[in-house]
Order: C-alpha cells, then sequence, then structure tokens
C-alpha cells in the first residue's frame, strides 16, 4: 500500500532556556480548570507531551478539569480532580461570564466585572490554603469577525480584556503566578492570514489555537529545564531561532495518529501525524458505508458535488434544540486550495454542516452551517422519509461568496468526513483518533483528479 506524505514545515522554533529551572518538581500533581476551551484538552495535552519529552522518568500528573459552559462563579464549587490532591492549579475562565452570562453589550461591566475578580480571588485564597500553587492565565478573546456562529460575541471582547487585567492584578496581589495567554494568543493570530482562523466558531480555538496556549504555559514553565526544587518561578521566552526539519514519518493506518516532540539544537518542535484514505472516483462516483445504520454514494458532475445518503432508522427525532443532538448528517469538507489543502488547523475554508431530518409537522430536511463561510449560500439540500427511515440529498456547486465559486472542476482535492447522529451519539463513515472541529488533516481525501496513486495519505504537521 502506498502513501502520500504531505509535510506542512514550520522553520522558526521556539528555543528553549536550558539554563533555568522548570517549574514543576518530580511528583507535582497539576489540575487545569477552566471552561469548554480547557474541557477540550487539548492545550492540556500538549503541554504533557512536551514536558515528558524532557523529563520521561518524572512522576507529574497532568489532570483535565475544566467544564464546559463554566463561569467564575462556578469555580469554588468545582474544585476537585477525581479526589486528587494538587500541588499546582492553572486557571483560564472568562469566556462565559462574557457571552452566556446576563451581561450583554450596552450595559455597564463594573458589576459584572467586581464579581467575576471576587470569584477569582476566592478560587485563588482556596488553592493556597489547601497547599497548591496558583497560574492564572488571561483568557482568550472571541473573534468577532466571524460571519457564522452560534454565540453572542458582541463585546465581547472588551469584557474579556478586563478579565484579563483582573487576572494580572488577582495574581500580583495573591501571590499567584500570572501567564498573558491572551495577549500572545492574539499577537499569534495576528501573523495568519484571513482565513486561518483560530478560533473557527468565534470562540473556541481549534489546534493551532490550543497550541499556542500550550507554548504559553510550556515556555514560561520551562519544560525543558531541570526540574525545580524549593523556589518555582516562571521564565520570561528566549528568542526564536531558525531551523530545517525533515522528520522520519511512522507507520500507520488509516484513522490513527502520531503525537512526537522533536528538539534540535535549542529548539522544539511539536510534530502531527494523521493518516487518512484517500478516494477514487469511478464514472464519477464514489462511495461507503456508515457501519450498517447508512449508505452513501458521492457524485461529481462537472462543477457540482452532490451526496446522497440513505440512513436506517426506527426514530426520526428532531425535537432537541443542540445542533448535534438531532437525529440527522454531520459532515466536514475541507475546500482550501491545494497550498493549503489538508493542513491540521480548522480555518474558514473548513466547513462542518449538519442536516437535521424532520418528521414532524412535515417532512423537511434543514440545512445548517456550523463552521466555516459560505456553505449556506453554496449548497442546497432535500430529504425524503423511505420505509427503513430517510434519505438526504445535497449539492454543492454555487458561490461561497461573491468572490469564490465552489468550481469543483478546478479543484484537486476535498476533504470530507461523514457521520451520521443517532440519539445523541455519531457513527462515522471513517472514525478517525481525533476530534473534526479540532484537527482538520483527520478527513478522508477526495482525489477529484486522481492526482495521488495510493489509498492513504499521511499529513505531517510542525508546530514550533
Amino acid at each position: 500500500m502506498k502513501k502520500h506524505i504531505l509535510a506542512v514545515l514550520l522553520l522558526v522554533a521556539t528555543a528553549r532556556a536550558e539554563d533555568a529551572s522548570c517549574f514543576l518538581r518530580d511528583g507535582d500533581v497539576w489540575v487545569f480548570h477552566g471552561d469548554s476551551i480547557t474541557h477540550a484538552d487539548t492545550y492540556r495535552r500538549a503541554c504533557e507531551r512536551v514536558f515528558r519529552s524532557f523529563h520521561p522518568d518524572a512522576k507529574v500528573e497532568f489532570i483535565q478539569a475544566g467544564v464546559w459552559g463554566s463561569t467564575s462563579s462556578d469555580l469554588v464549587n468545582r474544585l476537585k480532580a477525581d479526589g486528587r490532591k494538587p500541588t499546582v492549579v492553572s486557571l483560564m475562565l472568562g469566556m462565559n461570564n462574557a457571552i452566556n452570562s446576563a451581561w450583554v453589550k450596552g450595559e455597564p461591566r463594573d458589576k459584572p466585572l467586581a464579581a467575576y475578580r471576587q470569584d477569582i480571588v476566592k478560587f485563588v485564597q482556596k488553592c493556597r490554603a489547601d497547599g497548591a500553587v496558583v497560574i492564572l492565565m488571561s483568557p482568550t478573546l472571541a473573534d468577532e469577525t466571524c460571519r457564522r456562529t452560534f454565540w453572542r460575541l458582541e463585546g465581547a471582547n472588551d469584557f474579556l480584556r478586563d478579565c484579563g487585567k483582573i487576572m494580572k492584578e488577582v495574581a500580583a496581589a495573591e501571590g499567584a503566578f500570572f501567564v498573558p495567554v491572551q495577549e500572545e494568543f492574539e499577537a499569534y493570530q495576528e501573523t495568519l492570514e484571513r482565513h486561518q482562523r483560530l478560533r473557527p466558531d468565534g470562540v473556541h480555538p481549534a489546534s493551532l489555537g490550543e497550541y499556542r496556549i500550550a507554548q504559553s504555559l510550556r515556555e514560561r514553565l520551562n519544560f525543558a529545564g531541570p526540574l525545580a526544587g524549593k523556589e518555582r518561578k516562571l521564565t520570561e521566552p528566549v528568542s526564536r531561532s531558525p531551523v530545517c526539519l525533515a522528520p522520519a514519518v511512522p507507520e500507520l493506518r488509516p484513522g490513527e495518529v502520531s503525537e512526537r516532540v522533536v528538539t534540535v539544537s535549542n529548539s522544539v518542535f511539536l510534530v502531527d501525524y494523521c493518516a487518512v484514505p484517500v478516494l477514487h472516483f469511478t464514472n464519477d462516483v464514489t462511495a461507503g458505508t456508515v457501519s450498517n445504520i447508512a449508505t452513501w454514494q458521492l457524485h461529481r458532475d462537472a462543477g457540482a458535488l452532490q451526496l446522497d445518503v440513505a440512513v436506517t432508522t426506527t426514530q426520526i427525532n428532531s425535537s432537541s434544540e443542540w445542533a448535534f443532538a438531532r437525529n440527522g448528517l454531520n459532515m466536514f469538507f475541507d475546500l482550501r486550495p491545494t497550498n493549503r489543502f489538508a493542513l491540521i488547523n480548522v480555518d474558514a475554508d473548513v466547513h462542518q454542516t449538519m442536516i437535521n431530518m424532520y418528521e414532524k409537522p412535515f417532512v423537511a430536511a434543514a440545512l445548517r452551517p456550523w463552521l466555516g463561510d459560505g456553505m449556506d449560500r453554496a449548497a442546497v439540500c432535500s430529504g425524503e422519509k423511505t420505509s427503513t427511515g430517510y434519505r438526504i440529498h445535497f449539492r454543492v456547486a454555487d458561490r461561497l461568496n461573491m468572490h469564490e465559486p465552489f468550481a469543483l472542476d478546478k479543484r484537486d482535492f476535498i476533504g470530507f468526513a461523514l457521520a451520521v447522529v443517532n440519539a445523541g451519539a455519531a457513527t462515522e463513515a471513517f472514525p478517525a483518533q481525533r476530534p473534526r472541529d479540532q484537527y482538520a488533516n483527520s478527513l478522508m481525501v477526495l482525489d477529484l483528479k486522481d492526482r495521488l496513486k495510493t489509498n492513504v495519505m499521511v499529513n505531517v504537521h510542525i508546530y514550533p
């Protein structure tokens, strides 16, 4: 079985401060508190990944304790981590205070921010009284330029900047440590082109954004240094250095991933590998199954792509408000140009689109774009009830926006994933080890012009 390798080489890496001590000690239990951004568990895993590459024998635990939807008022009631007593506690919180609380843009921020400050102070004092050192992180901002979002973002960033200032002030007043995640996250976003959004839904960072959060932590906690003695202190980031890196690619089966940390000279890289199937067309058709739940066919017709799915189900349930819980389809399309195709991050040209099938009060299929820009303009859908369930037809052919036609005939590749959502769980045509809304390089590849003489492609991404 042949494999095609797509490598993305970033040639500037974070230098290690080898002459300073690591913030962590042998035996530490580090508990990560926060909301859904922490609950995603990506920046925690990246921190642990780098730390263990330098200290493989250290007995340090990294425990995820973030809870989606949390505001600062939830904190004191959630100071737990499976019964473990932490020695180090980190906290990044504030997004839900900004977008999911009673406060809205146009109202005074004084009272909600005063309550936020009081909650953070209580959190720090409780943790310190229990013997833990505390790391406060300024919360990431929302992406108010996001054109399609489920979240209420107006005015969120002014609120979140104030939250960041409060985090810094409380850290100084209460003997905690402060890491400027918000500021460094935004500086990184400014280095990227406009399609490369770190927060594809306007709120939650995808893989690159989560790696940037981890970078702020691992730089200041200096994972490369010798383990701390009696004194813990943060380390200022050091200069970056150019490095040329061409890592070996492991043998992987479709769906498998491999995570590595590579050090060259004084530079640290996170290297990610992901193997995905390559689908080829025969007479303009490619097809597959979703376990024993559904069959699907993709047809290409000049500049259009049509998906037909037949789902077997005993019940069509479309009564739930939350999009992912409805009975229907969850689809991903990577529509990036060839020079950016299959990169790791989910950005504006990566689309997550749901089709929810309705049986009552009449049979209908609802197109619900979730991530990406323009699918609601470019695509149409329809649905019909059958004796064994339902069928859905999805066709994308028109313009995503005024300047960007879908133009299938001018594309080389499209990334594709299909899941059938039933009773709140999703069964995929191609299961992967990583969440699609975090890692866009885990999608199947539609080889539109038969350029890849292979059935498997290994995507490689290198992050400094």
